[in-house]
């Protein structure tokens, strides 16, 4: 009796051991805002500019905006390649985070339109500019982890858009793209206090 009372105080010990083990894992996952921005004073084709010349991309991380002018970017462009992890062409950002990712993440977009729909995009571990084109015989293409059609109503309007039941664990970046689904122009704003456009998610990044 005293052996088997020795086990299962020792069995006991061990599972309060595993358990507070196991909790700091849970307890790193914080709510977190990453925030997007741009590399110049003004977005759209300064950014594409930017890229095509030295590489440059549009950046999501931690740091709060502080420039009072807020940068703008038409995401109403029918022209370009929609089979690209991030095109310039349209509104796109990368951020270098790692870390895992659990639960709903939304894209608090500041948008300045007519009505208008676009699909947002968001990736996971898959470079910037992952593309599939036969004109430029590449086929690097990966569907985002999730893909949203929200109506963007008239006027200067915040619009939570929310890819949900994520749960992934990241080890390289964030992508994220907007592409215009109406033929209504449109622009979305960024990088300022007056228009933080950003990612809101539960994470250990």
């Amino acid at each position: 009796m005293k052996r088997l009372s020795s086990i299962v105080a020792t069995l006991a010990v061990l599972a309060g051991a595993m358990s507070l083990g196991a909790a700091p894992a849970d307890a790193k996952l914080a709510k977190t805002t990453f925030y997007l921005h741009g590399n110049y004073p003004v977005g759209d084709g300064v950014e594409l500019v930017g890229n095509l010349s030295d590489g440059t991309y549009p950046t999501i991380d931690k740091t709060e905006p502080t420039d009072p002018t807020p940068k703008s970017w038409n995401f109403g462009d029918p022209v370009g390649n929609d089979q690209c992890v991030g095109n310039p062409l349209f509104p796109s950002w990368q951020g270098m985070i790692k870390g895992t990712v659990k639960g709903d993440v939304t894209l608090f977009a500041n948008f300045a339109s007519a009505p208008a729909s676009v699909t947002a995009r968001i990736w996971f571990d898959v470079p910037f500019l992952s593309c599939t084109s036969s004109a430029a015989g590449t086929d690097a293409y990966q569907e985002p982890y999730r893909e949203v059609q929200v109506t963007i109503p008239p006027g200067a309007n915040e619009v939570p858009i929310v890819f949900k039941g994520i749960n992934k664990r990241v080890k390289m970046n964030v992508v994220v793209e907007l592409i215009n689904t109406t033929p209504q122009p449109g622009r979305v704003l960024y990088d300022s206090p007056s228009a933080p456009t950003r990612l809101e998610m539960t994470c250990s990044c």
